[in-house]
């Protein structure tokens, strides 16, 4: 699995702004904008897609609400620790990467390649698919247990993957899923 883990501003701000609040800090910032700026705020639930489409070259239409939450400083705190947990999910999955990639290969008959993780602050325990076979990983490492994050990682991918049963069989998919992990 050829994977590449990148840490964005914008999708991180998205997250930040659009996902649940990790702290009484970032509600009342996200409190301050929406009172202030409801309209552009409103604007820019739109922009996750196209961050996603081209999050190198990702311009947005409106920048004050980006430019706002960059200039506080608590977000540089939280872009430090999203920084730090890429680097610790990119090692993880480099120590493990040959035995994952024989796993996949054995069980699923096949070469699976996602071309980017998105890494946010672990607080903000999220892992999310991507239409585009990328993934948003945010999501508390266990130190007692670090191969748990791998794992729930591998179960979004393979959610992806395995295409939809009608509803009644969702509980067969899951369970397909689940000893195959």
């Amino acid at each position: 699995m050829n994977v590449k883990f990148v840490m964005n501003d914008y999708v991180l701000i998205w997250n930040l702004l659009f996902g649940t609040s990790i702290s009484e800090t970032i509600y009342k910032l996200k409190q301050k904008i929406w009172d202030a700026y409801r309209n552009e705020y409103n604007e820019i639930f739109n922009d996750k897609g196209l961050i996603m489409k081209d999050y190198k070259n990702f311009i947005p239409n409106n920048d004050t609400i980006y430019n706002i939450v960059m200039e506080n400083k608590d977000y540089e705190k939280l872009r430090k620790q999203a920084e730090k947990y890429r680097i610790e999910v990119m090692q993880l999955w480099d120590k493990n990467k040959k035995e994952t990639d024989y796993l996949y290969k054995k069980i699923f008959r096949k070469d699976y390649a996602i071309s980017t993780i998105f890494v946010v602050n672990p607080e903000l325990n999220i892992i999310e698919c991507l239409p585009s076979d990328n993934f948003i990983v945010g999501k508390g490492m266990d130190k007692k247990d670090p191969i748990q994050l791998l794992l729930d990682i591998q179960m979004e991918i393979l959610k992806n993957k395995v295409k939809k049963y009608k509803e009644e069989d969702e509980m067969f998919r899951m369970a397909i899923l689940e000893l195959a992990i």
